[in-house]
């Protein structure tokens, strides 16, 4: 129902490979799509999924901030 695939390849004596595509998602209505700070900004990320910091993180240096 979302659109996706899934496969799975087995060869024997060599082993089974499952593959799964999905679509990417839509970010929903709600989220923020940019961010606009001042210089000198403090910036506190709070999430208990580390996935959520490496995201932010990535974004910020990529838009040049420094992340010390």
């Amino acid at each position: 129902s979302w659109g996706g695939k899934f496969n799975i390849e087995s060869t024997v004596g060599v082993g089974t490979r499952m593959i799964m595509t999905m679509p990417k998602a839509s970010a929903p209505s709600w989220f923020v799509s940019s961010v606009h700070l001042r210089s000198n900004s403090a910036i506190v990320v709070l999430d208990d999924d580390q996935g959520i910091h490496q995201t932010w993180d990535s974004r910020f240096a990529g838009a040049g901030l420094d992340l010390s």
